[in-house]
């Protein structure tokens, strides 16, 4: 998938949501997760630290704020 094709599946969000989610896009060329949490921080942190959500360490305090309570 393209980064534009890609950024389809978020039309519709709320505009400051879209744009930290284009612009992970744009850097790691893979989708945001659709059924995570989509808060702007988890994102932004992740451009900053430029690690994917896939790749973000579990012991990171970022990643337990979001996830931590999460049974699977």
């Amino acid at each position: 998938m393209t980064d534009d094709e890609i950024m389809e599946i978020y039309r519709g969000w709320d505009d400051k949501t879209y744009a930290a989610i284009k612009e992970y896009v744009s850097m790691f060329h893979q989708p945001w997760p659709v059924y995570g949490p989509h808060d702007i921080e988890l994102i932004e942190c992740c451009i900053k630290k430029k690690m994917s959500i896939d790749d973000l360490l579990t012991d990171d305090e970022i990643y337990d704020k979001y996830y931590k309570d999460i049974i699977y």
